[in-house]
């Protein structure tokens, strides 16, 4: 048998005729040239953009949730020794004995102040204002984060059915989550009539969100539990008035969500049919919380053969509050108490 040398092993070496000076020794270090190669640069360094990325974003919902639940927190330091904020305690205003009485819905993290000095003024024609105050409101964040939309509606539902009891008519007004509130209830039972303002039936989200703002409360739900909103919470044109209205500071997340779930249970079209009592609509396409988009979807959708739609244009969604509040007041006076209504 012949004997194998060394050099049996080696790949066969060639040579390209006519081919350029150099080439035949490029072409012998080829391979480890690719060897040593490896990972392109820009994939490493796509890589440790993208691991940057997620620590920072970590890094933000870590501290965002921390501040939330600093400023929940505080809340309750706010707390009167009735367990409620100052600003949150129930209205009854006017006759006790009037035929008519209209029931006042406030908004998501809002209180019966939602509605400044309309109840009052309400009041002054001679019907009886009950503005009452929604189940896990008033108290503070953490409250709101347990209230879920069946409470909620059963709440509005009960204060309803007890002012039947005492009154042969009753209305409502609703203000943004107040209005989907009053809404589905409409759908159930027949109000004398309702005016919705800044009326909610889908979260605004801003053009810089990409995504509804539901969606991203889904995403960063549970790592993060409160979302800081500070100033932004104030959806109001006249800043000068911005602190006058009472707010929390933090949204609990997961009451983003039930919110937005709310809004389009509101928003069905079958809801919205079963309305049939004369309607208000009063909102402004300046609207930062509640889609205008969505209100004017709604009110072209409610059931209601007599149906206004009044529209501000100085306001943005804060309308008791707002530039045009003196115009919003007069509006819904006048259309709670028509001329010719019985008992007027």
């Amino acid at each position: 048998m012949p004997r194998r040398n060394d050099t049996d092993s080696a790949p066969p070496s060639f040579e390209l005729p006519h081919a350029p000076p150099g080439t035949q020794e490029l072409m012998e270090i080829a391979p480890d040239i690719h060897a040593r190669r490896g990972t392109p640069r820009w994939v490493r360094w796509a890589l440790v953009a993208f691991g940057c990325g997620w620590l920072l974003l970590l890094l933000g919902l870590f501290l965002m949730d921390a501040k939330g639940r600093r400023e929940a927190s505080a809340a309750g330091a706010q707390l009167g020794p009735d367990g409620l904020l100052p600003a949150a305690r129930p209205l009854d205003l006017g006759p006790r004995d009037a035929e008519h009485c209209v029931l006042l819905v406030h908004g998501f993290a809002g209180t019966p102040r939602d509605f400044e000095r309309f109840p009052e003024a309400l009041a002054a024609t001679g019907v009886r204002v009950v503005a009452m105050l929604l189940p896990g409101h008033g108290r503070t964040p953490y409250e709101l984060a347990e209230t879920d939309n069946e409470t909620l509606l059963a709440a509005v539902r009960s204060e309803v059915d007890r002012l039947r009891a005492s009154h042969a008519r009753v209305s409502a007004v609703g203000f943004s989550m107040g209005s989907a509130l009053v809404s589905l209830t409409a759908a159930e039972t027949e109000f004398d009539r309702i005016a919705l303002v800044g009326p909610y039936f889908g979260i605004a989200s801003p053009a810089w969100a990409l995504l509804p703002v539901d969606v991203w409360a889904g995403w960063i739900d549970p790592p993060v539990q409160f979302l800081y909103i500070g100033e932004d919470a104030h959806r109001i044109e006249d800043k000068s008035r911005a602190s006058e209205m009472p707010r929390y500071s933090v949204f609990p997340v997961p009451s983003v969500q039930r919110l937005a779930e709310l809004g389009r249970r509101a928003a069905d079209p079958a809801a919205l049919a079963r309305v049939t009592e004369p309607a208000l609509f009063v909102f402004s396409e300046r609207d930062g919380a509640a889609d205008p988009v969505q209100a004017r979807a709604a009110f072209e959708g409610l059931g209601s053969t007599t149906k206004r739609l009044f529209e501000v244009e100085r306001s943005q969604h804060l309308l008791f509050y707002d530039y045009d509040h003196e115009a919003v007041f007069d509006e819904l006076i006048q259309f709670l108490n028509p001329p010719g209504a019985p008992g007027e």
